[in-house]
């Protein structure tokens, strides 16, 4: 007999899952965010240090993604790659020394473009790696994970200070309203 197959697709993502696209095409952690976009930043917490994320825009050539800059710094593991982010970084949440949780309101107030949220904890500045073998992490470690949808993991410690590469020592969702 004949089989016949009919598949209707309804497209009705919602702004938050549609930001999500460009981490599930390159599995980079970033979301593409507008000028004047406000986002609910969603904050759970468990360790010992008191550490404050941000959120800083990458530039990424799209002819080579493997190319990031901050402020015209290229991504690397190096006192100036730290001090562009630094120098560029906008929104902050300081959280910790506690179990916890907290929700925060954010308008982007830079240029439209690629955001990564960076943690700052008392061991170093934690980023998303460029690649395996590309980290700005002064340990050479990976202490951001993709979770899903906007969500991120990060590991506050650094390996020489007893990390246990956990990824809950904050755990970051940003939903776009």
């Amino acid at each position: 007999g004949a089989m016949s197959l009919t598949a209707h697709v309804d497209n009705n993502l919602s702004a938050s899952a549609a930001l999500a696209g460009s981490q599930r095409m390159t599995d980079d952690g970033w979301i593409y965010l507008k000028t004047g976009t406000t986002a609910s930043v969603d904050l759970a917490w468990s360790g010992a240090y008191v550490n404050s994320l941000y959120f800083v825009r990458f530039d990424v050539d799209p002819s080579d993604a493997s190319q990031w800059q901050v402020g015209g710094v290229a991504y690397g593991n190096t006192a100036a790659f730290r001090s562009a982010v630094q120098d560029n970084w906008e929104f902050v949440s300081k959280q910790g020394n506690s179990t916890g949780t907290a929700t925060v309101t954010w308008t982007v107030q830079g240029e439209s473009g690629f955001y990564v949220p960076v943690l700052v904890s008392p061991d170093g500045m934690w980023t998303i790696d460029n690649s395996p073998t590309n980290t700005a992490n002064a340990d050479g470690l990976q202490h951001v994970r993709i979770f899903g949808e906007n969500t991120f993991g990060f590991e506050d410690m650094s390996l020489g200070k007893g990390a246990d590469f956990d990824y809950n020592d904050m755990v970051m969702r940003l939903t776009i309203f």
